[in-house]
């Protein structure tokens, strides 16, 4: 989500995951009185805190794979749940996106500062906070649309004042729509001929297959490793398995 903090004192945001009664948390310094990005990710390798597109921290703690269907979860933005009572965030709230899916720091990066294009893998709530008059007399305004196509409206609490420039419907923080995003797709080919993923039947076509050789003589084969999609594609260790292999 995008949040702007109207504190005047430094701050930090946290990012807290209720691991089956174990907290996950990363925290990080945030500039105030101007909107930043803020986005949480936690999956069994880890938890991380992105702040306007950039990774600002990180757990290696991961979280176990029972709270990833658990429909009794909760999620609270601008609030520590850790504690009873108070610890509240003193801060305005836009661009809220909450998915069933851990992203990546390049789709992270990609939809930051606009609002999604179309349809998005795992986007269970969406909303933009595009409602009301900005500042106005907003009393009747009390619906927080879901855009995600799933219907899971918000309907605000009579605490808000839903007039003047707090407590209310105000200016956002983005703008335009953000580019398309294709995840990294390695693709691999030898000898100019596609070879599978998970292939397992070995093709002199496309020099998976070596043949025969004399002993102690090498034979060396050229495979081509592209990207397919729109972000980096990081490759790491290269390995070969199966009989033989070496």
């Amino acid at each position: 989500f995008d949040g702007q903090p109207t504190t005047t004192t430094s701050t930090s945001v946290n990012f807290n995951v209720n691991d089956n009664g174990t907290w996950r948390t990363v925290a990080a310094s945030i500039s105030t009185g101007s909107w930043n990005h803020i986005v949480g990710v936690a999956n069994a390798s880890g938890i991380y805190l992105y702040l306007n597109g950039s990774l600002a921290a990180s757990s290696s703690s991961g979280i176990s794979t029972g709270i990833l269907n658990n429909s009794s979860s909760i999620m609270a933005f601008g609030r520590d749940v850790r504690y009873t009572s108070g610890r509240f965030g003193s801060m305005s709230i836009d661009e809220v996106r909450i998915y069933n899916r851990a992203l990546c720091a390049s789709e992270i990066s990609n939809n930051s500062g606009c609002e999604l294009h179309g349809s998005q893998s795992g986007l269970q709530e969406y909303y933009k906070f595009n409602q009301g008059f900005v500042n106005g007399n907003n009393s009747g305004v009390t619906t927080l649309y879901d855009s995600s196509g799933n219907s899971r409206n918000g309907i605000l609490s009579s605490n808000f004042t839903l007039s003047g420039s707090t407590s209310n419907w105000i200016a956002g923080a983005v703008s335009g729509t953000c580019s398309s995003f294709t995840n990294p797709i390695a693709a691999i080919t030898g000898n100019s001929s596609s070879i599978s993923n998970g292939a397992t039947t070995t093709s002199t076509t496309n020099n998976t297959n070596f043949g025969s050789t004399l002993l102690g003589v090498g034979k060396t084969e050229t495979y081509t490793i592209t990207n397919s999609g729109n972000a980096s594609l990081t490759i790491g260790t290269i390995s070969f398995s199966g009989t033989n292999a070496s």
